[in-house]
């Protein structure tokens, strides 16, 4: 009876575990909507035990949130005129010359 329980623990345990594509499947899903509790209790057990999904977590934070913001900042302006952009080109190639 102990064996079969432990069989039906680990069973259950092993279903709970993502690979580390399911997992960063979820960290981008996340974004963009809520995860269900058991997709966020499986991708929080393996944020603990794999670093480089925490570290593709971080990172795609931070892309989405620069993504946001470059959306926001382009619907909510005026569109330049030929002359900013002139300027912003020459500042573009200077910083590509100078490395």
């Amino acid at each position: 009876m102990e064996k079969n329980l432990k069989n039906k623990m680990m069973n259950i345990a092993s279903k709970m575990m993502l690979s580390c594509e399911r997992a960063t499947f979820y960290v981008d899903k996340s974004q963009y909507e809520p995860l269900s509790c058991i997709e966020k209790f499986s991708l929080n057990m393996h944020l603990a035990t794999c670093k480089f999904c925490r570290l593709y977590k971080v990172e795609s934070n931070f892309i989405t949130t620069q993504i946001k913001s470059i959306n926001f900042i382009t619907t909510t302006t005026k569109n330049l005129t030929q002359e900013e952009k002139k300027i912003i080109k020459q500042t573009l190639d200077k910083q590509i010359n100078t490395k």
